[in-house]
Formats: structure tokens, C-alpha cells, sequence
């Protein structure tokens, strides 16, 4: 099933990651980090091996349109991103 999955984008959506399943969580490649409370940050930044807190505690005065990066995607660094107004019509 895992190779199934890896075929085909999976997304999971959580505002608890400490109540996810750690072989869940595991099989993650990316991570899309939006805000957080200080114990999902403290849980996320132990987790993912993060020694400085101090990055992701940020997380918990984004906006709307904020978000972290993390994973193979962006070479298991954290980076910040900011998503734009939508330009196109409802």
C-alpha cells in the first residue's frame, strides 16, 4: 500500500500533528507547516529533529496566507512562503 500511496499525492491534513500517528507521520516526505499552538510546535520541532524552535514558533502569528516548507522538497530545510492574493474571478 505505502508504494501505492508514494505514486499518487497523498495530503493529510491536521490541527493536532502531536495526535497523528507517529508511522503515519513518518511516511510524510513534505511538510506544509501552517499555525500552530506552542505544543504542536514543540512536538513538530522534536520530531523533525529541529533544534532551534525559535523558526517554527513563529508559525503561531501567521495569517491566512502564511505557511512553513518542509521536507525533501526543500532539501529538509524549513522556508517560509507567503501565498498571494487569488487573481482570477469565482
Amino acid at each position: 500500500m505505502v508504494e501505492q500511496v508514494r505514486q499518487n499525492l497523498l495530503l493529510l491534513a491536521t490541527q493536532k500533528p502531536e495526535k497523528m500517528n507517529k508511522q503515519i507521520l513518518s511516511e510524510c516526505e513534505n511538510i506544509v507547516i501552517m499555525k500552530l499552538n506552542q505544543s504542536s510546535v514543540k512536538y513538530l520541532a522534536s520530531y523533525l529533529g529541529i533544534p532551534n524552535q525559535r523558526l517554527l514558533l513563529k508559525s503561531k502569528d501567521f495569517t491566512i496566507s502564511n505557511a512553513f516548507l518542509y521536507g525533501q522538497f526543500t532539501d529538509n530545510r524549513i522556508r517560509g512562503i507567503a501565498v498571494n492574493e487569488r487573481r482570477t474571478k469565482k
